[in-house]
């Protein structure tokens, strides 16, 4: 893609003032059917660097069928940009252009595609150009620019209660639809590039659970779960502060105090970020996530399998 058509990609993206929006989709902490728990982007910017080969990044969900079917996800850049999706836009579809699979749950998304400079070139013929040199994109682009990506997950539908969620209405599966974004800007050695948080353990009662998912739990008992954030989890600030990390929980089974936490709060005092889970009367295996963000668009999830026991 040419520099001029990245710099008209970024002013049609810009326009309208697209609205930041969340990725997670559903309040429920227990997982039943077909879910989308967090996207991540990695790396979690698109930056352009002068003289450099134009940025990609890679789009994951956190996509997970507790029936165990195969799930096939589509990622698509949408057609429509610089303002806030609706609900019914048809991206994955005629709305998107698909993005190229990455592995599995994974797509690529890379500006020197030929097919993103055609969508670049399209969005060029809708932006109105008006102000004197370049329209006041450079300082756009140094202040970051989201591009919308679409996203849909499916999975194999069962009738209930012979074993697996039904389909989704419309469906002949288990179908599920979003969106997610990601920032484009130019390179600033103050802001370096915003790095994905990663969690090293989920601790029960202060005892990581075992990554090998051999870890056991008495039923029908109240215990504590505490995410524990990698120890570069927290970046440092332009402004020298640090990033915030906020933590959502789901499982399979038992019944969880909250759905998310924070470690700062909207004062800025330390925050808790333990939640209490009561785990199921019923014996059997049982499955936990927690998925970390940063505020920032950085995402990162980890998670574990135990075993509950009378």
């Amino acid at each position: 893609m040419r520099a001029s058509r990245l710099t008209i990609f970024a002013a049609a993206l810009a326009a309208a003032g697209l609205a930041a929006c969340g990725n997670d989709f559903e309040e429920q902490s227990q997982i039943t059917r077909l879910r989308v728990l967090g996207v991540q982007a990695e790396p979690a910017e698109l930056i352009l660097r002068d003289g450099g080969p134009l940025p990609s990044t890679t789009f994951t969900q956190l996509a997970i069928d507790p029936a165990g079917g195969a799930i096939v996800t589509v990622f698509s850049l949408c057609y429509q940009q610089g303002q806030l999706p609706a609900a019914n836009l048809d991206c994955p579809g005629d709305a998107g252009l698909q993005l190229p699979d990455a592995g599995p749950l994974s797509a690529r998304f890379d500006l020197n595609d030929p097919a993103i400079e055609a969508v670049a070139i399209s969005l060029e013929d809708s932006y109105d150009g008006g102000v004197p040199g370049d329209g006041g994109i450079s300082s756009l682009l140094a202040a970051g620019v989201p591009i919308e990506i679409g996203f849909s997950a499916d999975a194999p539908a069962f009738e209930n209660p012979d074993g697996g969620p039904p389909p989704t209405a419309g469906y002949a599966d288990q179908h599920l639809l979003g969106f997610t974004q990601i920032t484009l800007r130019t390179e600033d050695p103050a802001r370096p590039i915003n790095q994905n948080p990663q969690l090293s353990d989920i601790e029960i009662n202060q005892q990581p659970l075992a990554s090998d998912g051999t870890s056991l739990l008495h039923g029908d008992i109240q215990v504590e779960i505490d995410p524990v954030p990698a120890s570069d989890a927290k970046e440092t600030l332009p402004d020298g502060g640090v990033e915030s990390l906020d933590y959502s929980f789901y499982s399979t089974a038992g019944s969880l105090s909250a759905l998310r936490s924070t470690d700062t709060t909207a004062t800025g005092q330390p925050g808790i970020i333990s939640v209490d889970y009561t785990t199921p009367s019923m014996s059997g295996p049982v499955r936990l996530w927690v998925v970390v963000r940063d505020g920032r668009g950085g995402v990162g999830w980890l998670e574990r399998d135990f075993t509950i026991v009378e």
